[in-house]
């Protein structure tokens, strides 16, 4: 893979590809859709690498190369509330209609079982997709709609109380860039095109509540999970590079720095 877009550069999961591809060298086509928080310590941290241009919606057709490999991440669309009714989405799946490069897909894992527009659209593609889909993803930069930036975000005083929402996964969590490494190299290797990441680690969320001291009754409550009994697809299991517990604390400095700087 020498050169890739990604749309939305700056969402979570988009972010993490597109830091990645640039440290091995891949060109990227950056595309800017939505507004976020850290955006400008985002820019900062990749707009320096002469392999990296940003762009819109508007611009980006003119810009993709046939061979280049489009990264879509609608995971983080999800988890931020943004789908199901985003026209984002519409725009972005227009973009991909028009080409005919490969497409790597992140999305909820909550889409296996349910009969999702997005899905059936997907499927209709005459694109080669690779689809994920996705537990809990922890790690910098992870969205203030998900319990473990929340509980940072309390104890910094930064927010008044956490909510659990239908959003959350909670069967199983993954580190962010365990995610993008397991992704790109099954990617890269041309392996089986739609997979259900899995963590190595049993009851890795739950035990990353208890680390993080979320209250029983939070942890208990009830919230919309559903299993992943409607579509049978076989799990890539994704190794940690570091220990839980050493991976939320890189997620809880990284925070900690962000506000303080």
């Amino acid at each position: 893979m020498d050169r890739a877009v990604i749309a939305d550069t700056y969402s979570f999961i988009g972010f993490s590809f597109c830091k990645a591809l640039l440290d091995q060298g891949v060109t990227v086509i950056g595309i800017n859709e939505i507004n976020d928080a850290f955006i400008l310590d985002k820019q900062l941290e990749i707009g320096r690498n002469a392999n990296f241009t940003e762009t819109d919606l508007t611009a980006a057709e003119i810009l993709i190369d046939k061979e280049s490999f489009i990264f879509v991440d609608l995971y983080s669309m999800f988890v931020d509330g943004l789908l199901p009714t985003n026209k984002l989405f519409t725009d972005f799946l227009s973009l991909i209609k028009n080409v005919e490069n490969k497409v790597v897909l992140t999305l909820p894992i909550q889409w296996l079982s349910v009969d999702s527009p997005f899905i059936k659209e997907i499927k209709s593609m005459r694109n080669k997709v690779y689809s994920y889909y996705l537990p809990t993803v922890y790690g910098p930069f992870q969205p203030k709609s998900l319990l473990f930036q929340q509980a940072f975000l309390m104890k910094m005083k930064q927010c008044d109380q956490m909510k659990l929402n239908y959003q959350e996964w909670r069967h199983d969590a993954i580190y962010i860039e365990d995610v993008t490494d397991a992704i790109l190299f099954s990617v890269k290797n041309d392996l089986p095109d739609e997979r259900v990441l899995k963590s190595s680690i049993d009851n890795h969320w739950l035990k990353c509540a208890q680390y993080l001291d979320v209250e029983k009754d939070l942890n208990n409550e009830s919230a919309i999970i559903v299993g992943n009994e409607g579509r049978k697809i076989k799990s890539l299991i994704v190794k940690n590079r570091w220990g839980l517990h050493e991976s939320l604390d890189k997620q809880r400095e990284h925070l900690s720095f962000l506000l303080n700087s």
